[in-house]
């Protein structure tokens, strides 16, 4: 049998029938323009990046590099557009331990704020998914995660 000239088989027996497919959920960070990777998939390491920032530098003729443009690294056992979910109701309710709500305050007080995520990896267990978040947050020095850091401390 034959679908717009692919067969069902094809389709069906593939070990992610979705890949390459965007969800199309207004929520998805993943699905965006500059967003990267499978929205679906569970347990992973992501990152999430200011496009706002992003725009900034290009109206500026700036190239985009970690010191200008605010970024995030997390690790979740959900999937990406699970999280990225969270993270924009986070931002919506303003809630002080949001990484995104952080940066607006900090970096675009007076502007609307958008977000995108890159599935960076997915896991096999969630400690090796674990080591690699931490391992990600050292090696970008990224103030985001430090900020959450401080916050997680002070509790």
């Amino acid at each position: 049998r034959m679908i717009n000239g692919t067969q069902i088989r094809r389709i069906l027996c593939r070990k992610n029938p979705f890949h390459g497919i965007k969800c199309e959920r207004p929520t998805c960070l993943v699905c965006k323009e500059h967003g990267k990777g499978d929205c679906r998939r569970r347990s992973v390491t992501y990152q999430t990046t200011c496009d706002t920032c992003r725009a900034r530098n290009t109206a500026a003729g700036v190239e985009n590099t970690p010191e200008n443009v605010g970024a995030y690294w997390g690790e979740s056992h959900r999937s990406a557009v699970e999280r990225s979910e969270e993270h924009l109701h986070d931002l919506r309710a303003q809630k002080e331990d949001s990484h995104m709500w952080k940066h607006k305050l900090l970096e675009h007080p007076e502007e609307d704020v958008n977000f995108s995520m890159k599935v960076l990896k997915k896991h096999y267990s969630a400690f090796e998914r674990m080591v690699t978040e931490s391992t990600l947050i050292t090696h970008n020095h990224n103030t985001s995660n430090i900020l959450q850091l401080q916050l997680q401390i002070r509790l």
